[in-house]
C-alpha cells in the first residue's frame, strides 16, 4: 500500500487524509510539516494543535509555518509556498522525499473539474517537484476507505468546515463523487489514463519535420502541435475550434494565435510564423548592384525605383498583363511577405519588374 523510504517528510494539514497518512508512517524515521493558511481562524489553530500533539506523543519532529495570502490566485500562491517550504526542509535535513495525502477521489475531482481542458494531467504517484522527490502513496485509495481506516484505528482529525458549503464548485463536485462506487471511480480514472496515452501517441506522430493541414484534423492534434511549438498551453477551446475550422478549409492563409504570432497554412504545409506588423519602407531609388528593401536583399542594374505592392498593381507581359497579386500566387510567395515584396518601377511609377524568389539573395526581416 505505501512506499518504504528511509527519511521522510510528511505534509500534514490535520484533515482525515493526511492524519491517516501520518498514522501509517508514525513508526518510521519521519518529520512532519504543517502549514497554517490562516483562513479559518480558530479551526486553523485546532488543526495545528492536533498535529503538534500527535507529533509530541510519537516523538516526531514538527515543523510549522504560517502562510498569509497577499493577493492574486490564492490556491496557486499557497501551493507554491507549500512546495517551496517542502523543498527547503527536505534539502536542509537531507531527507529522501515528501509524502502527500492525495487519493483517488482527488484524481476524479481534477478530471471532473476540467472537462474541456485537453491538457489536464493526472497526479503521479512519484515525481520530482522543485528538485525533491514527491510520493503520493494513497492515489489508489478512495475517500471512503480513508474514513473507514480512521474509524477502525481511532485516528483523530478535524473536518474542514469550508468543505460543507456548496457555493464552491469544487465542493459540489466532491459531493457528487461521494455517491460513486469505487468501480465507477476506477473506470473514470482508467478512461482518463487512456485519453492521456492517446495524446502522447499524437505527440510522437507530430514530432516530424513537416506538418500538413491533414495532420491537424482534431482539436487534440492542434493542441499538441501548439504545445510542441511552445505556444501557451492555456489557449482557449474556442480558439482551438477556430483553428480547426480554418485548417479544415485547406486554403492558403494564416490565423492569429497571440499578438504577432500566427499559424500559417501555405500550400497545405503548416508553420508557426511571427508576422511583422511593421509598415513598408517608402519608395526609394535603386542602387547599382546590391539593394536592401524591407529586409529583402537583391542585386539590380535597372535604373529606377523600388517600392512595395499597391492594390490594383499590374505587370505588362508580351500577351497582355497580369495582376501582381496573381503573380505572387503563381510564384508561391508567402502571404506575409507580399506586403513588403520589392517591385521595380520607373519615375512615373509604372512597373518594370517584380522580383522573383530566386532573385532574392537573402531576407533580413
Amino acid at each position: 500500500m505505501f512506499f518504504q523510504m528511509k527519511k521522510i517528510l510528511v505534509a500534514v494539514s490535520g484533515g482525515v487524509d493526511s492524519m491517516v497518512l501520518l498514522n501509517q508512517y508514525k513508526d518510521n524515521d519521519v518529520a512532519v510539516v504543517h502549514i497554517n493558511h490562516n483562513t479559518r481562524g480558530e479551526e486553523n489553530i485546532q488543526e495545528e494543535e492536533l498535529v503538534k500533539d500527535f507529533c509530541q506523543r510519537h516523538k516526531i519532529k514538527f515543523h510549522k509555518f504560517d502562510y498569509f495570502h497577499k493577493g492574486g490566485n490564492f490556491h496557486k500562491a499557497a501551493r507554491e509556498f507549500r512546495y517551496k517550504t517542502f523543498e527547503e526542509i527536505v534539502k536542509k535535513e537531507k531527507m529522501d522525499c515528501v509524502l502527500l495525502a492525495h487519493h483517488l477521489d482527488d484524481q476524479i475531482e481534477n478530471i471532473l473539474m476540467n472537462p474541456k481542458k485537453i491538457g489536464r494531467k493526472l497526479m503521479k504517484e512519484k515525481e520530482y517537484i522543485n528538485g525533491i522527490l514527491v510520493y503520493r502513496p494513497m492515489l489508489n485509495i478512495t475517500k471512503d476507505e480513508i474514513y473507514k481506516y480512521a474509524q477502525v484505528n481511532k485516528v483523530k482529525f478535524i473536518e474542514d468546515s469550508s468543505n460543507s458549503t456548496e457555493k464552491y464548485l469544487r465542493n459540489r463536485v466532491r459531493k457528487e463523487i461521494k455517491l460513486y462506487s469505487k468501480e465507477k471511480k476506477e473506470k473514470i480514472y482508467n478512461k482518463e489514463k487512456e485519453r492521456i496515452k492517446g495524446l502522447e501517441k499524437i505527440k510522437k506522430e507530430l514530432l516530424k519535420e513537416a506538418i500538413y493541414d491533414s495532420d491537424l484534423n482534431t482539436i487534440e492534434k492542434i493542441y499538441i502541435y501548439l504545445k510542441i511549438k511552445d505556444i501557451n498551453s492555456n489557449i482557449s477551446l474556442n480558439k482551438l475550434n477556430d483553428i480547426n475550422k480554418f485548417l479544415s478549409q485547406k486554403k492558403n492563409g494564416a490565423i492569429q494565435l497571440q499578438k504577432d504570432l500566427f499559424l500559417e497554412n501555405s500550400y497545405h504545409k503548416i508553420k508557426i510564423k511571427k508576422i511583422s506588423t511593421k509598415e513598408s519602407e517608402n519608395k526609394k531609388q535603386l542602387l547599382e548592384g546590391k539593394n536592401n528593401f524591407n529586409g529583402f536583399v537583391f542585386t539590380s542594374n535597372i535604373k529606377g525605383y523600388v517600392r512595395s505592392h499597391k492594390i490594383g498593381d499590374k505587370i505588362n507581359l508580351k500577351n497582355g498583363s497580369k495582376k501582381v497579386s496573381r503573380f505572387f500566387i503563381d510564384e508561391k510567395i508567402k502571404k506575409e511577405d507580399r506586403k513588403f515584396w520589392p517591385i521595380i518601377v520607373d519615375s512615373e511609377d509604372k512597373i518594370i519588374k517584380v522580383m522573383k524568389k530566386e532573385e532574392i539573395k537573402s531576407k533580413e526581416m
